[in-house]
């Protein structure tokens, strides 16, 4: 049970306190698994895991049932320091359907409990939403939509902002594709600019193909517009990424990396080709400063937490 639960809902003090020590709670844990590796003589770990530990995080849709607020909570119970929180999660006990950016009630309800953590990401609302479609009707709605995100990201402290690109008919004149795509990345990139606010593409739908979001970032070349790397496996059989491909990727876009998600509870995935351990490796040789998050499917948070157990191992 989190601590501020044992303190009347309406006192600040003690809840802003109880905050405090439940961030305390987690430096301990993560102390504990350094005092575990110089017990070990392996010194060399303590401050790649102390790094790397401040950046894993969990999307909080990946525990099943559970509803945003008791995520949140659990999360922070087990030593997360970074968490992404969906649009399109529910929120039944408040009876509305998800964490929609207007949804106010349900944002100052929330707010408290992104207290502890370091990295606060927000999912756009992705259902229905396509940027690359000849209907300006459509196009203009998901603009609208993004837009309301950043302005509730901004408000909340989340960032960066994720963002699906939907898919193009495959009809679509590749000329007139390119120009609605550089022209709608174009004005996000220049709101995301004016609100202080990150917005990172994801790395799926017509942009899992690497290649193609790559030169389209750096085409707007935007401080505010980058690359959620979502690692998913259609995606990596799509490039046919293996660990020297996708590190050599990292690399290339280092500065324009804003988010990266992990899949699955096996660390190796893509036939053994790829292995978690490389990637966070190269992550922190190239400075990444964004958060690592599991998308892991599971009723129970331990999964997740086993997953994590194994990265902290890398040397």
């Amino acid at each position: 049970m989190p601590f501020f639960n044992f303190f009347q809902k309406n006192d600040i003090v003690n809840r802003n306190f109880c905050f405090d020590l439940e961030i305390y709670t987690q430096k301990v844990y993560l102390g504990i698994s350094a005092i575990k590796l110089l017990k070990n003589n392996q010194k060399g770990k303590v401050g790649f895991i102390m790094r790397l530990a401040e950046q894993i995080g969990l999307a909080l849709g990946s525990l099943q049932d559970v509803e945003v607020d008791e995520g949140l909570k659990k999360a922070s119970e087990h030593g997360y320091l970074a968490v992404e929180i969906s649009g399109d999660e529910s929120f039944s006990d408040l009876g509305l359907r998800g964490l929609w950016p207007w949804e106010r009630r349900i944002w100052n309800h929330i707010k408290p409990l992104l207290k502890p953590f370091h990295f606060k990401a927000y999912h756009s609302p992705y259902a229905n939403l396509n940027f690359l479609t000849l209907n300006p009707v459509i196009r203009d709605a998901a603009l609208e939509q993004i837009k309301a995100s950043i302005d509730i990201a901004e408000e909340m402290g989340l960032s960066p902002v994720i963002v699906h690109p939907g898919i193009p008919r495959e009809d679509m004149d590749t000329r007139v594709l390119d120009f609605l795509i550089t022209t709608f990345l174009g004005e996000l990139a220049a709101y995301a600019e004016e609100k202080k606010v990150k917005v990172a593409i994801e790395t799926c739908e017509y942009f899992s193909d690497l290649s193609v979001l790559k030169e389209y970032i750096a085409k707007i070349d935007s401080p505010y517009l980058g690359i959620c790397l979502d690692l998913e496996e259609t995606m990596v059989e799509f490039n046919e990424l293996d660990n020297d491909s996708l590190c050599e990727f990292i690399r290339s876009i280092s500065g324009k990396l804003f988010h990266v998600r992990l899949h699955g509870m096996d660390t190796k995935w893509a036939n053994g080709r790829l292995n978690y351990e490389e990637v966070c490796k190269t992550l922190i040789r190239e400075n990444y400063n964004g958060a690592v998050i599991f998308h892991i499917l599971t009723e129970e948070i331990d999964n997740i937490n086993k997953t994590r157990d194994v990265i902290y191992k890398v040397g």
